[in-house]
């Protein structure tokens, strides 16, 4: 009750307006992405796949190239 009585409302805005309501609501509990977070959390995901992956390159790439061969 106490978030719904801080809400400001316009004088095209009904307080009774059950839409502007939930707008209201909706607004508040989504809140907005912060792009520069969000692509912080992207490239460090990339990197750490990046890593992994050209580890286990470089760990197929060393061995010798003539295992498991019957001579």
């Amino acid at each position: 009750m106490d978030v719904f009585e801080g809400f400001a409302f316009t004088q095209d805005e009904s307080q009774e307006d059950i839409d502007v309501i939930l707008q209201k609501f909706e607004a508040l509990c989504v809140g907005k992405t912060n792009d520069t977070y969000e692509r912080y959390r992207f490239i460090r995901a990339y990197k750490v796949i990046w890593t992994h992956l050209t580890h286990i390159c470089q760990k197929y790439a060393n061995l010798p190239k003539h295992a498991n061969k019957d001579n």
